[in-house]
């Protein structure tokens, strides 16, 4: 299966917004805790991690803020600065008062 980076935000901002319902006492530290736990989950299989790193054009592995030694770790970083570069939790925040 291919991945889409864009249906993958798409997705995460719903499952953002859909936590932030079901909790709404939650802060941003809160909804980044739980984007990071569905980035950890988009990670279990290393024939998923090969397509987020396909899909996210991923080639270079150093520099990052996570050490690389590994794909689950590479597809994680990829992921990891897909998501924090494209979805303002603090937006979803705002838009959920």
């Amino acid at each position: 299966m291919e991945f889409n980076k864009y249906q993958w935000l798409k997705e995460q901002e719903k499952s953002l917004n859909e936590y932030l319902e079901n909790s709404p006492e939650s802060t941003s530290d809160d909804l980044y805790e739980q984007m990071l736990i569905d980035i950890d989950n988009a990670c279990i299989y290393y024939n998923d991690c090969f397509d987020i790193i396909k899909g996210l054009s991923f080639t270079d592995f150093t520099g990052h803020e996570f050490e690389i030694t590994n794909v689950t770790q590479a597809a994680y970083t990829a992921l990891y600065e897909w998501a924090t570069s494209n979805i303002d939790i603090d937006s979803i925040i705002e838009g959920n008062d």
